[in-house]
């Protein structure tokens, strides 16, 4: 790996990589879609996992207040896109 990311120009070394150390964390997670949808895991901050899981979460609730129904939705229409972005 070393080799590799220093013929690219980088500059790690195998003794960064011996002296690397990690720390276990629990993830995050949010399910999407009720029972029949999917759970989202991600890495608690600091990172944009927790973006994630917010946008998905204020999907799923403007979709519960039938603001917006995706699955009636034009794929790639204004709708769609603005919704989703």
């Amino acid at each position: 790996l070393a080799t590799v990311i220093q013929s690219q120009g980088g500059v790690m070394t195998l003794e960064d990589l011996k002296n690397h150390t990690t720390t276990p964390v629990t993830p995050i997670s949010i399910n999407y879609g009720g029972p029949e949808g999917v759970t989202l895991h991600e890495t608690p901050p600091n990172g944009q996992g927790l973006t994630a899981l917010i946008a998905l979460g204020i999907l799923e609730a403007i979709q519960e207040q039938g603001k917006v129904d995706l699955h009636q939705t034009e794929h790639m229409s204004a709708l769609w896109l603005h919704t989703l972005m």
